[in-house]
């Protein structure tokens, strides 16, 4: 498609994959329910959609059990961004702790379920994605009928700076999809520099951990510092 664009002709892509959007046009035009929203530089239209698709918000709750995400056996009952104190957040620095919360509730007993959460940037590059296989109260174990609160905590300085959002699945005995809430959160990961050091610039990647360096002097021998005067001779 690519080449053929080259070519000069019109190519017409739609997609729901902001990677491709991104790589295959220069510019784009955002549709809701069939009608034109707006259109412009690709980068600009990619911001809209996802501003819309995932609303830019740290918490989504379904407080009407009949039209929340699941089925008649459980149902999603709301999706937070935490602070490491507990607040709902949209933003965060990089050096902050962040925790996600999963409400589900159960109406059938002894379901096995399991949560499942990805974590995307604004190109639908999932950044990662975790279960609650380290929670041993209720991974893949039978619930009994009411309501359950899950919580995954990110470290510090663990995201690189932009937009993420977050897609929750309810998985039933490894297999069947009881709920999907697809971006249902969003938030940014704000850069204050605190460390950089004395850099800049941007970091590349797609996560940006604080990592443990370290480092020794190895002293020198005779042949050592002969061979530095040789090479530097």
């Amino acid at each position: 498609m690519g080449e053929v664009a080259k070519q000069g002709r019109t190519v017409l892509f739609v997609s729901h994959n902001m990677a491709a959007v991104r790589s295959l046009c220069s510019r784009a035009v955002l549709l809701e329910q069939g009608q034109v929203v707006n259109t412009g530089p690709v980068g600009d239209i990619i911001n809209q959609y996802l501003d819309g698709a995932a609303g830019k918000q740290g918490e989504r709750v379904w407080d009407d059990l009949a039209t929340a995400p699941g089925s008649d056996r459980a149902r999603l009952c709301g999706i937070r961004i935490l602070n490491a104190e507990g607040h709902v957040v949209d933003q965060a620095n990089l050096s902050d702790a962040v925790h996600f919360e999963v409400e589900y509730r159960v109406m059938v007993a002894d379901s096995v379920l399991t949560l499942s959460l990805s974590v995307l940037n604004p190109e639908d590059v999932t950044v990662f994605a975790s279960t609650n296989l380290t929670d041993t109260q209720r991974y893949a174990t039978p619930h009994a009928v009411g309501r359950y609160k899950n919580l995954c905590k990110i470290p510090p300085n663990f995201f690189n700076a932009g937009r993420y959002s977050v897609t929750v699945l309810l998985v039933e005995r490894g297999r069947h999809v009881v709920a999907q809430a697809a971006r249902a959160v969003s938030f940014d990961m704000i850069d204050l520099g605190e460390q950089r050091g004395g850099y800049f610039g941007s970091w590349g990647g797609v996560v940006g951990p604080l990592l443990e360096w370290s480092s020794s002097q190895r002293a020198l021998t005779a042949s050592s510092e002969s061979d530095g005067v040789n090479a530097n001779g």
